[in-house]
């Protein structure tokens, strides 16, 4: 399986948000009127302002959601420990994985001995795994 990225949600307006959410820090106006008087061409301004700045927090106020399906799980455990954004991932407590899936390192293209020595190890932890389900572990 390959690498598949779906955008399930997303902010309508991420620049009108994020620039509507810094522009709180610095006015006494509404937020309504902050909304109604924010133009295309200042929102850009004051957004490169902001990552020239290094105030990043208004750019939390733009959300993307992913499905993503195909990576490896040390890929995945990457993207969890740097918390860059908010993650659900697939548990193995809950759901059992019927049949072995891993992701082969590019690495390993063109050496064909290690290749199936690594697809071998990777179907042997996977029959143990199986195997530990079957025990209730």
């Amino acid at each position: 399986m390959g690498i598949q990225v779906h955008l399930i949600a997303h902010t309508p307006y991420p620049d009108r948000t994020v620039a509507a959410a810094a522009k709180l820090c610095y006015s006494n106006s509404s937020v309504s009127e902050i909304l109604d008087h924010i133009e295309p061409e200042q929102m850009s301004r004051f957004i490169s302002h902001l990552l020239r700045s290094g105030h990043m927090s208004p750019f939390e106020h733009a959300s993307f959601t992913f499905g993503i399906d195909g990576i490896s799980r040390v890929c995945s455990h990457q993207l969890v420990r740097h918390r860059m954004a908010s993650y659900s991932q697939q548990s193995q407590r809950y759901v059992s994985m019927e049949e072995p899936q891993f992701v082969t390192p590019l690495t390993l293209t063109g050496n064909d001995a290690l290749q199936s020595r690594f697809q071998e190890h990777c179907v042997a932890a996977h029959k143990l795994y199986l195997h530990l389900i079957e025990e209730g572990i």
